[in-house]
């Protein structure tokens, strides 16, 4: 596998500018349902990391992984949530497109995780948790410390026919990989989704509802 020259200078660049520039209180929260939202980002992350093994995906093999064509597919057919929007991870590429200037998943270990080592065997353990900004509960997402190292990202290498972008979690870094490769897929999506209450306070507020009008019909009888 072909790793991206000067990768780390590059990444560390973008990650620091974009960090800086992001607001003091902003990080991932827990919308439920499986879903993480990322606030600076803006982009949904799926908690479970590698659902198309966990769903029991056929084109995946028994690691979850798959080759690049295979993860376009899933992500992109992937309905979550009640989102059909799924996607793999994005790589943003300078103007001349040969080298990587951000990447989501760099984003989302490096910063948001907190995974600020680039030495695979000084890197242990990796951490796979987060306080989320609203509640301040840990939360962690799933299935991360699996067999796979490697995500794909949706970033095909222009310079390099059949090549495409994917993260390697490890080394925290991006690499340039073909796409008969199989490695896993993490879906995201842009945007928040939906914060649906949960079922006890939609009953709380329901009998709310009828209590108040019963309230109303009340008064006006008498």
């Amino acid at each position: 596998m072909e790793i991206m020259t000067n990768k780390v200078i590059h990444q560390i660049l973008a990650i620091s500018i974009l960090s800086v520039s992001s607001v003091a209180n902003a990080g991932l929260i827990d919308r439920g349902n499986g879903m993480i939202y990322d606030d600076v980002l803006d982009v949904t992350w799926l908690q479970d990391t590698n659902l198309a093994v966990t769903s029991g995906y056929l084109k995946a093999d028994q690691k979850g992984a798959m080759n690049f064509l295979v993860a376009k597919e899933w992500a992109e057919q992937l309905t979550f949530g009640g989102y059909n929007d799924w996607r793999l991870p994005t790589i943003t590429l300078n103007a001349s497109q040969t080298y990587p200037l951000f990447s989501e998943l760099i984003y989302m270990f490096h910063v948001n995780l907190g995974n600020n080592c680039f030495d695979p065997d000084i890197c242990t353990p990796l951490k796979t948790s987060f306080v989320d900004i609203n509640s301040g509960d840990t939360i962690s997402f799933f299935n991360v410390n699996n067999n796979i190292d490697n995500y794909w990202t949706d970033t095909e290498d222009a310079l390099n026919s059949s090549h495409a972008y994917s993260y390697n979690k490890e080394a925290n870094g991006n690499e340039v990989a073909h796409f008969n490769y199989f490695q896993g897929a993490w879906a995201v999506r842009n945007g928040d989704v939906l914060h649906v209450p949960e079922p006890t306070t939609i009953g709380l507020f329901g009998v709310a509802l009828i209590a108040l009008r019963q309230r109303w019909k009340n008064k006006h009888i008498n």
